[in-house]
């Protein structure tokens, strides 16, 4: 579609009435000398009318007309814009098109697998219901020694990492029992506990991708987990989604 559809009438009108001094100003910033020159020629032929018959003016003028539009165009992809940071229109598309594509917060998956293959796998309902995951990936503890006046940083080593998953449930109370099952493998009503392959739940975040076809470069969390605590509210005053908030403590800090 040609840019003349695009305007106003107004704005043609304008643009129409300015159109010989838009192609100088453009042919000044854009054109090499000797296309500068022959253009300007036109122009001034144009203006001055007093060597062309009505058939060249008629001629000259659809022709400065079809590159007056081109020339605002032109003007104004090659102009600073201060909306833009000073940035000319065609720069910012260039930084734009260059700018690597930025993980959104909102894109993750998870997937919440027990080690015991006897247990409930719930992993599916978890990836659907999870809206919210908080944990601290990299904790390196350690302390400060003093030698002599100065301090020196002394590593202790990795802290487990605790895990918290904001979900919601459905109406059987599915992710609600299987907390509660995978708790009873760890620690039992009888006062027994159970042993890390019992009660083990391999949990893994995959972060900026919400499923499909997920790229082996897409960045990952993961490790091996028990369940913690299970926090619940319930509201009566509010007419709201049911949220589960359910923490989980790492087993150990080995390999990651």
């Amino acid at each position: 579609m040609s840019l003349i559809n695009n305007v106003s009438p107004e704005t043609r009108e304008a643009i129409e009435t300015q159109a010989p001094r838009l192609l100088t100003d453009a042919a000044e910033r854009y054109l090499p000398a000797h296309l500068r020159t022959a253009l300007n020629q036109m122009v001034d032929a144009y203006e001055s009318g007093s060597a062309l018959d009505a058939a060249q003016q008629v001629g000259l003028r659809a022709l400065i007309n079809s590159g007056q539009f081109l020339a605002v165009r032109e003007l104004f992809l090659n102009t600073e814009n201060p909306l833009m940071g000073g940035l000319t229109p065609l720069q910012a598309v260039d930084l734009i098109s260059r700018s690597p594509r930025r993980a959104q917060a909102n894109l993750f998956v998870v997937s919440v697998t027990p080690i015991d293959s006897s247990a409930e796998n719930v992993s599916d309902s978890f990836n659907m219901l999870c809206t919210n995951a908080e944990y601290s990936p990299f904790t390196v503890s350690g302390e400060y020694q003093n030698v002599g006046g100065a301090k020196v940083s002394t590593i202790a080593g990795n802290e487990a990492v605790e895990l918290t998953l904001t979900t919601n449930d459905d109406m059987s109370g599915t992710l609600k029992r299987w907390f509660a099952q995978m708790s009873a493998r760890a620690a039992a009503g009888d006062g027994t506990v159970g042993v890390p392959a019992s009660y083990g739940i391999r949990i893994a975040i995959t972060h900026a991708f919400a499923g499909g076809d997920i790229p082996d470069a897409a960045y990952t969390d993961e490790g091996v987990y028990r369940t913690a605590n299970l926090a619940l509210s319930t509201r009566r005053g509010e007419n709201a989604l049911a949220e589960l908030n359910m923490t989980f403590s790492q087993l150990d800090t080995f390999w990651g």
